[in-house]
């Protein structure tokens, strides 16, 4: 699926509805992460962070609403530290990410006399495919690079997974317009 497409993201939900016969939650996890030099992104590099990170967690929560708001339900938006704070050599991608917790609290305000719950979890650095293929950009300052990692090294994705899951469930009844941050420890000081 092209989440960057807005059909896509409109066909994906309908599909779901049609196969399950209604929509109870909506988790945006797709995400894509490339480390470059501000002075070196590319308008595509650029389109490309907002339009994963941003535009299809927005084009899938549009598409989802409806159904979302008939069955009381939940999205959870899969944001970033990034989100909350500055990382290096992350212009796009901490842009969309600070978005999608914009995103996050304007639809909690917006729908906060429905039903629906809309929170956000913003993990910091997993253990993935992906971050076992980093790469540092060209001429990268390893001190600042450094300060990404958290004291108490890599999360594994279940980690944030159980969290997902809790505010997706009943037991997260009165959480709504929160941001959770997952990252064991990194933004504590």
């Amino acid at each position: 699926m092209d989440i960057s497409s807005s059909e896509a993201c409109r066909d994906a939900v309908a599909q779901c509805v049609e196969k399950f016969g209604r929509l109870d939650a909506l988790i945006n996890v797709a995400g894509f992460h490339q480390m470059r030099h501000t002075v070196w992104v590319t308008d595509e590099d650029w389109d490309k962070d907002l339009a994963v990170n941003l535009n299809g967690p927005f084009f899938l929560c549009r598409a989802a609403l409806p159904h979302l708001l008939e069955a009381g339900g939940n999205i959870v938006n899969v944001a970033s530290i990034a989100g909350v704070e500055g990382e290096v050599y992350s212009a796009g991608y901490c842009a969309a990410k600070h978005g999608l917790v914009g995103l996050t609290r304007a639809l909690a305000i917006e729908f906060t006399s429905e039903r629906l719950r809309v929170n956000a979890v913003c993990p910091g650095g997993m253990l993935t495919p992906q971050t076992t293929e980093f790469a540092a950009p060209e001429n990268a300052d390893w001190n600042l690079i450094m300060r990404i990692a958290a004291p108490r090294g890599m999360m594994d994705v279940a980690d944030v997974a159980k969290t997902i899951a809790f505010l997706a469930s009943d037991d997260a009844a009165a959480v709504h317009g929160a941001v959770y941050i997952v990252d064991a420890g990194k933004t504590a000081g």
